[in-house]
């Protein structure tokens, strides 16, 4: 069902006639499934999946994971999920009892998992706050790790150069307050008025995708954006075509 392009049909039998639909929605293709006996638990698991803080962190990590391995497909070959920063205490990847009643348990929705984690650090040097440290420990247990960001968050693994471009394209009238370094808050803007603010991420990200190539150079992206193919590669059954 998750095949690109597919056409799926759903028979049913109704007052001993057969009636032939053709399935194109999420609710339609669902019904099939269980039509035929199957649960969501059964059928509609990822083989694995990437835990993220928002919706800008999956469009510049589609962006990475495609310029590695273009035949990879979000939806069949991995899914991305949200978990949003400051939900980040309640979450575990723990499978012990004991930590199911205090906290949410990823393990449980799916047991292949990496979670991406901005650091954010605002030097060098600077420590990882407890709650990241406790669910890269957990990732870390495996299947799968997880990544908390070199720099400060996940847009300092792009060049300046591209930073600054989508800042001007995005809202011409801003000012850029950032010095652009691997520790620093690269969307902080202020206004015409003197306020400060921070840039759309989602837009400042469309912009970048769409009209650079990317750069696999900064800080360890290559080096994280590899172990993450790599666990992708072995999560899927069947070799990626």
């Amino acid at each position: 069902m998750d095949t690109p392009d597919a056409e799926i049909y759903h028979i049913r039998l109704d007052n001993g006639c057969s009636i032939v639909e053709r399935a194109t929605s999420n609710n339609q293709k669902s019904a099939i499934c269980e039509d035929l006996g199957f649960h969501p638990s059964d059928l509609l698991q990822a083989n694995c999946v990437i835990w993220v803080e928002g919706p800008s962190d999956r469009v510049y990590l589609n962006y990475w994971i495609n310029s590695l391995e273009p035949n990879f497909a979000e939806g069949i070959h991995y899914s991305i999920m949200f978990y949003g920063g400051r939900l980040a205490s309640h979450l575990s990847n723990d499978d012990d009892e004991t930590l199911v009643s205090e906290f949410i348990s990823l393990r449980r929705l799916n047991r292949r998992g990496v979670m991406i984690l901005d650091s954010d650090r605002d030097k060098r040097g600077a420590r990882i706050n407890e709650t990241k440290r406790r669910l890269q420990d957990e990732f870390d247990k495996g299947p799968g790790h997880a990544w908390i960001t070199k720099g400060r968050e996940i847009e300092n693994y792009l060049p300046s150069s591209q930073i600054q471009a989508a800042l001007s394209a995005v809202n011409p009238n801003v000012t850029p307050m950032s010095s652009f370094g691997t520790y620093d808050n690269v969307l902080k803007i202020k206004s015409k008025k003197g306020r400060e603010a921070q840039a759309p991420k989602v837009e400042i990200a469309r912009h970048i995708v769409s009209e650079f190539q990317p750069d696999l150079s900064v800080l360890d992206l290559r080096v994280q954006l590899s172990k993450l193919v790599a666990f992708i590669k072995a999560s899927n059954p069947a070799p990626v075509l």
